[in-house]
């Protein structure tokens, strides 16, 4: 029941945060919210087809593909925002890649730090957000 209630908050964070930053934020943020949803629903589908403790590496593709989207997000944006998701993307190939490598990280451990840097990833896009959100409408002479 807890595991299950667990998956449940997590999963309305995550809407939560990226409703958040599709209404309030910017252009960047927007489509990293976009792409977070995205990501989020082809990764949970990969995972039913593999289990979730087996190396993954259709969600890894999917996370490669990510921290590229977000390196060139970070390049070409004045937001900060990008570069910190780009750089928990990172971890999370990182973290792929050694276990695919033969590196012996048992299933817990391995899923544990790809969804602690998928939740860097949402963080680094809510800061992105709310500061976003907050120069618009300082920009504008309305209070918080």
């Amino acid at each position: 029941m807890f595991g299950l209630l667990e998956r449940e908050a997590g999963v309305i964070v995550f809407v939560v945060v990226c409703a958040f930053a599709i209404l309030k934020g910017g252009r960047v943020e927007q489509m990293g919210a976009g792409l977070l949803l995205v990501s989020w629903a082809a990764s949970t589908s990969a995972q039913l087809d593999v289990g979730i403790f087996s190396t993954q590496y259709a969600v890894m593709a999917i996370d490669v593909v990510d921290f590229a989207i977000y390196s060139i997000l970070a390049w070409r944006s004045d937001r900060s925002w990008p570069m910190w998701a780009a750089a928990f993307q990172a971890i999370e190939v990182a973290v792929h890649v050694a276990r695919a490598a033969g590196l012996r990280i048992s299933g817990l451990p391995y899923i544990t730090a790809v969804n602690l840097s998928a939740y860097g990833v949402m963080g680094a896009l809510l800061v992105g957000t709310i500061i976003a959100w907050r120069e618009r409408e300082a920009l504008k002479g309305k209070p918080f």
